[in-house]
């Protein structure tokens, strides 16, 4: 998949799997229009990461993403509560899947599921997949890192070891928290949305994408050339070019804000609402003639069919 429209947006999604032996990412979209609730318009973003193996890990993100997605469609009320929900059914339902085969025993997934609503964005986040907003040429995380990498970039600020030394740290990746099926140590949850403004660029991503920096990614997510297919494709093929050895999974979720229907009350971009109301009054006038027209042809067909009969 490479860029979708969504009703205020556009959506570009790039994979890698690196030097792994499987795809252990996992994503998904939900892009929802005319339901019940506070937005009756926004798009929903999933992705989850998973571990325990290669069999385990893609088991366990392909049940969080799609247990994330049934727990926020079923849940009704605000996008907080459904962002609630999706976290706890895609627990349960590994938990569930552990009860039933032991050898899924220790597996688990991060996880990222981000709301965006004509209000902004919501979101609520598991582990140490990042979740950014890049607006004006500043790239700023807006979700908590679950890991060792906050605690280890905190001991370089204060002297106990150099910046190089806590990047290049094997147990930055070690998670505090994640989905496992038990309890869940830290969520990240926002209760209330973070504004949005045109051009603005939300990206979703595992940490494979880490092997970037952030000057990196901004560099790219800058460029002139704009176009959302285009930059989650550059974001991959620079991770690929870093051929850093052991290159964990990838995957870029990018959302690019409209300019043209950001504040407007009806979020379609692909048609005017008023010409697409009168486009769909003279159809219907069309259709109604043809209608009487088609009647009047057959009533004329019998009437001649029956004089024929009855001819001596």
């Amino acid at each position: 998949m490479d860029q979708v429209r969504t009703f205020n947006g556009e959506i570009g999604v790039s994979q890698l799997k690196g030097d792994r032996p499987d795809q252990e990412d996992d994503f998904g979209i939900l892009d929802k229009q005319g339901i019940n609730g506070e937005e009756k318009e926004h798009t929903v973003l999933i992705l989850a990461d998973g571990m325990g193996g290669a069999v385990s890990g893609r088991t366990a993100s392909t049940s969080v993403v799609s247990s994330a997605i049934r727990g926020y469609q079923e849940q009704n009320g605000p996008i907080v509560n459904r962002l609630s929900q999706s976290c706890i059914e895609a627990n349960r339902e590994l938990a569930r899947l552990i009860k039933t085969n032991s050898q899924l025993n220790g597996m688990g997934s991060t996880l990222v599921v981000a709301s965006i609503t004509k209000s902004g964005i919501q979101w609520v986040s598991i582990g140490d997949s990042p979740l950014w907003l890049f607006r004006n040429d500043k790239l700023q995380r807006l979700n908590a890192d679950h890991s060792l990498s906050p605690f280890l970039m905190e001991m370089a600020a204060q002297g106990h070891l150099t910046e190089e030394a806590a990047r290049a740290d094997p147990k930055r990746h070690i998670l505090i928290s994640a989905v496992m099926g038990g309890v869940i140590e830290k969520l990240d949850l926002a209760p209330q949305p973070t504004p949005l403004q045109p051009d603005d660029i939300i990206l979703l991503a595992s940490d494979g994408v880490e092997t970037l920096t952030e000057n990196r990614i901004k560099e790219i997510l800058g460029r002139p050339d704009r176009d959302i297919g285009v930059i989650t494709k550059n974001l991959i093929n620079a991770v690929i070019a870093k051929n850093h050895p052991g290159q964990d999974n990838t995957t870029v979720i990018l959302y690019k804000v409209c300019k043209s229907n950001t504040n407007s009350k009806n979020n379609y971009p692909l048609f005017n609402t008023n010409k697409y109301m009168e486009v769909r009054y003279l159809c219907g006038i069309i259709i109604l003639l043809c209608i009487l027209l088609t009647g009047y042809l057959i009533v004329q067909s019998n009437l001649h069919f029956s004089t024929y009969i009855h001819l001596p």
